[in-house]
């Protein structure tokens, strides 16, 4: 049993400059048709995989002056220094109105820019619906009751970025009743029963799933 994706639940795709994808599912979404936003450096690699950008948002400073060039009629140059790029390309991308967004390629590399752009997923979902991609599995922020479809044996971890979030859930292997985590990591390391599972919370939450049952 796999994890599996519709493409249509998704208006665009935004590429990271992390490690470019090797799984099938976050490769998928990037070759299923939909736009590609690349963050700044993250260009090269689209190119040299054969995908054409749609936009490249950031700094700029991350291009070559040949890239530059060739990709100066999509090149969005964002200057202020106060988020990264991903927050840059996900801001143009509901800019433009799609709201509904995958993220891949923000793993590998550097493990801080990951803790990072996990953490801004909380952020992302005051604005848009982004789902984060890697090549094991998938982050979802909420910050409200959620149901997700599943499969028996899915390795589901819930992380609670809010002290005062109160936590339930059911459909998975550990259920929880009404609790608040005094660590993040309380709620990581359970597995789904079923087709389904649902968790319901009062603060902001990510909840990360595995493609493959283990």
């Amino acid at each position: 049993m796999q994890y599996k994706i519709d493409i249509q639940e998704f208006d665009a795709v935004i590429l990271a400059n992390g490690e470019f994808p090797r799984n099938d599912i976050p490769l998928s979404l990037l070759r299923g048709g939909l736009p590609v936003v690349c963050c700044d450096g993250a260009a090269a690699k689209s190119l040299d995989a054969g995908i054409m950008p749609t936009a490249v948002v950031g700094d700029g400073d991350s291009l070559s002056k040949a890239l530059k060039e060739r990709l100066s009629d999509r090149l969005v140059v964002v200057s202020r220094q106060d988020n990264n790029d991903l927050s840059k390309a996900v801001d143009y991308s509901v800019a433009q109105g799609w709201r509904r967004l995958a993220i891949v390629g923000a793993s590998g590399l550097r493990e801080d820019h990951l803790l990072a752009n996990i953490a801004l997923l909380t952020d992302f979902a005051t604005k848009a619906q982004c789902r984060m991609f890697t090549d094991y599995g998938v982050f979802t922020a909420i910050s409200g009751d959620t149901t997700f479809r599943s499969f028996a044996r899915q390795q589901v971890s819930v992380f609670s970025l809010d002290k005062d979030n109160v936590l339930s859930y059911r459909g998975l292997e550990y259920p929880v009743e009404g609790r608040k985590f005094r660590y993040w990591w309380e709620g990581t390391l359970n597995s789904a029963l079923g087709d389904s599972f649902e968790v319901r919370t009062t603060g902001e939450t990510i909840v990360f799933q595995t493609y493959e049952r283990k």
